[in-house]
């Protein structure tokens, strides 16, 4: 529920969605920087698909009408409330009263109305859901059914949650034990890092003091008066905004917010809403941090301003700086990727962002992910860098590429509007109320925005870097690494005065044209030598001149959008086994090198603009070329699969920073808790020396070789005729199959085909019933329970695993989180596999309070055999069996759903949406059946237990 630490927007936008946040209108001029200084602070007009409107009583909402799921509305609710609120008695209530509003209401008692939206297909955690930060709570219902009672029943939670929680004694006791496991949960190295360096990163502000989930001792013992306080204090309508966001009518439903919401009373001499200060400082900070679970270095260096200075909000002087902030981040960016692909680099990446930080401030600056012991070296090479664009800018064909991968996005942006999501259109409103962002008309935007791009010039860039570098403000915050050399302050300093001094600093040198993607490929095109129709599917498949055989579906239910798939059988299980741990490594070095004669640098330029990619896979029983692409780039999109197979690319230089990274990445994870979990499960099934199944060490990593990928790859992509291939979404049959003949019938091909061989690979025993002890920072217990067992299994099964799984879910959540408080939640997860064995299993996780897990194991055991014994709850039945419905009806309304069908048929045989295939087996299923499978799966089977224990 708490999306920990979310609010120090430490975690920015990225570049592309930095360009579209919002600000319309066509000025008919081109803009020079005296123009903009001109009429720098007129408002541009807003989005009018989205309603915005205040009470009397001072609260805000905003409506909006979309399709894009049908029949479905999203709820929201945005507190302009967070931690940074909390007294110090305090210190963790935000986050608890998020978790009090699923406790009860003043018309939802208890869990009553977490009950109503399960027993109409919503999830807790997925669809109904809440998270806390440092300035803001935001409470979320989504995909509701739109039905007049549930319409009515959103509308009155949000009235609820705004004024009328019950916050009752027992309720707050009850929860008290299940925030404690959340800390528990989620106090690892990394929030210990986070502890250690927050009060640099924020100034030594209140920020420091108020991470979210609060401290312990407050939360266990905290007088019921505290939390009621904060409530009332701060829940209130002039710091409040519901969004409606779906298929409704808008004046239908301002309507009845007008009438539930209006007659909540105002809050008279209310508190007043401060925004906490943070301070300057000219000096350097600096902190070092370190802990026994975190072997990643990471250099953290930030410069902080006032968000102020970049103008009025929603002017056009805002859209300047954001348009030229957004080019420098993505100019920059690509520098810096380009010498991480060098293999003498001394760093693993570098990301340089700059955007909101915290209320009110903005934060420019650069993660640094060193390689080992190379942090001066990668810490002066990023401040170097920096320091060539802030005194030279950028080249013309670097300009060239980043204008072209603005208009592309906002292009593509424009074209997919409709398809916006529910949450993207609550990530612009809740900006909006919270921050004052502009919501704005995309297309009236670009029109602007073009005149902008097309009057900046270098001088620009120059200047605005100039503008972000400060000398004072600065922080430095190092994730150090025992026994590695880590980067000290007097270094440091050091490094700042020879790079500012600096003056043997040259240029970036010029990358040269953009240049084709296929330039020197030879290509002969092939023909459609058979072309039939299937309209139960509304496919046409397509049979090539070289044995290809292609699927085509045009649906335009994702405007602009078309997926590809090709699939072929064999996968790892054709594999030698001592080379199945290097499967993944040949696809990751054939991703690496780039494509035709160009490497990933190279290919990334030539794309710039262009929205497309391919990834191909190495499976357990396949291998797969998964890609997809906006509408007009289909063309690109096939030329980058005929690549895949006609023309992979092998570079050694990739090859080697692909196997430093792999030791890197081994390196920084020797003593990472979730790691060393997952190898002792995967030694306690299969032993430490099976050959497919190998704990990758830095000696397997040596032991790879560049010829051992090519072989890979080569002997798994070889023939494409092997595979099927399904092109499906806003593309029409007229516009596919010129490309279809170019790129996919001109690949060489062969007659041969293969099957999957039978790999499956039995346990080394029955039963495995282990407690494991390793070093631990914060002592828990993890739990980890299962069975597994071969049996004859159908597509019923399939449904009931996936029943028995929610009821298993609403039961622990009640049993194991509710009334015990000894966990933050347990995941339950029950699947059948159809190859290469008929196969059903069962898997139980949790982290707990050390002393309580023999209780709550016993707990698990126990709630399984009350299923065993028939002892299922209807409601609980009822509700998994409405969520399995009401997904489906979700799913019809995606992209996804219609790939899915099509391959499921062509692969399978049968069409899974006629109703024999869904409708008519959830209707057949009964509680009997879930109790029959339970019997069957954990009978005479295999089973684990194992528990991960501090180490005394």
């Amino acid at each position: 529920m708490n999306r920990f630490f979310r609010s120090s927007k430490i975690l920015y936008v990225n570049v592309i969605l930095f360009f579209l946040t919002g600000i319309p209108f066509q000025f008919p001029y081109l803009l020079a920087q005296s123009s903009i200084d001109a009429i720098k602070n007129e408002k541009l007009p807003e989005d009018k698909t989205i309603k915005k409107g205040v009470l009397p009583n001072g609260m805000t909402y905003y409506l909006h009408a979309t399709d894009v799921v049908k029949e479905r509305a999203s709820f929201y609710i945005i507190q302009n409330v967070g931690s940074i609120l909390e007294n110090d008695d305090q210190q963790g209530l935000a986050h608890f009263l998020e978790h009090m509003a699923f406790n009860g209401t003043e018309s939802f008692e208890g869990k009553a109305f977490l009950n109503k939206m399960q027993e109409n297909g919503l999830l807790f955690g997925r669809d109904i859901n809440a998270y806390t930060s440092f300035d803001e709570t935001v409470y979320n219902i989504s995909n509701v059914p739109t039905t007049p009672e549930l319409i009515n029943d959103g509308l009155q939670i949000l009235r609820d949650w705004s004024n009328y929680l019950l916050l009752t004694d027992e309720e707050i006791d009850a929860e008290r034990g299940v925030i404690k496991e959340e800390w528990r949960t989620r106090n690892n190295g990394g929030y210990r890092i986070t502890q250690q360096t927050i009060s640099a990163l924020y100034g030594e502000s209140k920020y420091a003091q108020r991470i979210p989930i609060g401290l312990m001792d407050i939360v266990e013992n905290f007088e019921y008066k505290a939390l009621r306080d904060f409530y009332h204090d701060w829940y209130r309508t002039d710091l409040q905004a519901i969004a409606v966001i779906g298929d409704i009518d808008v004046d239908d439903m301002e309507a009845k917010i007008k009438d539930k919401f209006s007659s909540i009373p105002k809050v008279e001499d209310p508190l007043e809403r401060y925004y906490e200060k943070i301070k300057d400082k000219e000096s350097l900070s600096y902190i070092l941090a370190m802990d026994d679970e975190v072997h990643r270095p990471m250099i953290n260096f930030q410069i902080r301003r006032k968000d102020s200075n970049d103008g009025v909000k929603g002017s056009l002087s805002r859209l300047y700086v954001r348009l030229v902030d957004g080019l420098i981040s993505s100019m920059l960016n690509t520098r810096l990727y380009k010498h991480a692909q060098e293999p003498e680099a001394s760093f693993l990446r570098i990301s340089y962002q700059n955007g909101l930080f915290a209320r009110g401030y903005k934060n420019s600056g650069f993660y640094i992910f060193p390689k080992e012991n190379k942090q001066q070296e990668a810490f002066q090479f990023a401040l170097t860098e920096f320091h060539r664009a802030l005194k030279f800018g950028f080249t013309d064909t670097e300009i060239t590429i980043a204008l072209e991968k603005v208009f592309s996005e906002y292009e593509n942006a424009i074209a997919a509007k409709e398809n916006r999501q529910h949450k993207a259109i609550a990530e612009l409103i809740k900006s909006n109320f919270l921050e004052g962002s502009h919501m704005s008309d995309l297309k009236q935007e670009y029109e602007v925005a073009k005149k902008i791009i097309e009057s900046l010039t270098n001088t620009d860039f120059i200047k605005r870097l100039n503008n972000l570098y400060t000398a004072h403000n600065r922080v430095i915050a190092i994730t150090g690494v025992k026994g590695q050399d880590n980067l000290l302050e007097d270094q440091v300093m050091e490094i700042f005065s020879q790079v500012e001094n600096a003056t043997d600093l040259k240029p970036y040198e010029n990358q040269g044209a953009l240049r084709d993607l296929m330039e020197d490929v030879s290509l002969i095109p092939g023909t459609i030598k058979c072309e039939r129709k299937k309209k139960t599917i509304g496919y046409t498949k397509f049979t090539l001149s070289n044995g290809i055989e292609v699927y085509h579906k045009y649906s335009d239910k994702t405007k602009n959008t078309v997926q590809f798939r090709a699939i072929s059988k064999g996968g790892k299980s054709l594999v030698v086994d001592d080379d199945v741990y290097k499967t993944n490594f040949a696809t990751s070095l054939v991703a690496l090198s780039g494509a035709n004669k160009y490497t990933s640098t190279e290919v990334s330029d030539i794309l710039a603009g262009k929205k497309v990619s391919v990834n191909s896979s190495i499976g357990r029983l396949e291998e797969t070329v998964v890609g997809g692409a906006v509408t007009k780039d289909v063309e690109t999109l096939l030329q980058l699969v005929n690549l895949r197979f006609s023309k992979p690319r092998f570079d050694k230089n990739s090859f080697d920073l692909l196997m430093e990274s792999a030791k890197n990445n081994l390196e920084s994870k020797k003593n990472s808790l979730p790691k060393k979990m997952q190898d002792s499960i995967t030694v306690s099934f299969f032993g430490k020396n099976n050959p497919t199944r190998k704990i990758i060490t830095k000696e397997l990593i040596d032991a790879i070789t560049f010829e051992d990928l090519k072989r890979i790859y080569l002997n798994r992509f070889d023939n494409a005729a092997d595979f099927r291939f399904f092109v499906i979404g806003d593309v029409p049959k007229e516009t596919i199959v010129p490309y279809i003949e170019k790129y996919l019938a001109s690949i060489k091909t062969s007659n041969s085909s293969e099957e999957w061989e039978d790999n499956y690979l039995n346990w080394l025993t029955n039963t495995v019933n282990k407690d494991v002890y390793l070093a631990m920072e914060n002592p828990k217990h993890t739990v980890q329970i299962g069975y597994k067992k071969q049996m004859k299994v159908s597509r019923k099964d399939a449904y009931i695993a996936n029943i028995f799984q929610q009821i298993l879910d609403l039961r622990f959540t009640e049993s194991l989180r509710e009334d015990e408080g000894g966990t933050y939640g347990a995941s339950a997860t029950a699947f059948i596999e159809e190859e290469p064995r008929n196969t059903a299993n069962i898997r139980i996780g949790f982290d707990c309070n050390p002393e309580l897990s023999d209780k709550l194991i016993a707990i698990v055991y126990q709630e399984i055999e009350k299923i065993k014994k028939g002892d299922i709850q209807k409601t609980d039945f009822d509700k998994a069996i409405q969520n399995l419905k009401k997904d489906r009806l979700d799913a019809k309304n995606t992209l996804s759903y219609d790939i899915s069908r099509l391959m499921t048929y062509v692969q399978k045989g049968f069409d899974r949406d006629k109703p024999k295939y869904f409708d008519k087996i959830i209707d057949s299923i009964t509680t009997k059946d879930i109790q029959k499978f339970v019997n069957k799966v954990t009978t005479n089977t295999n089973s684990y237990k194992i528990v991960f224990k501090p180490k005394s």
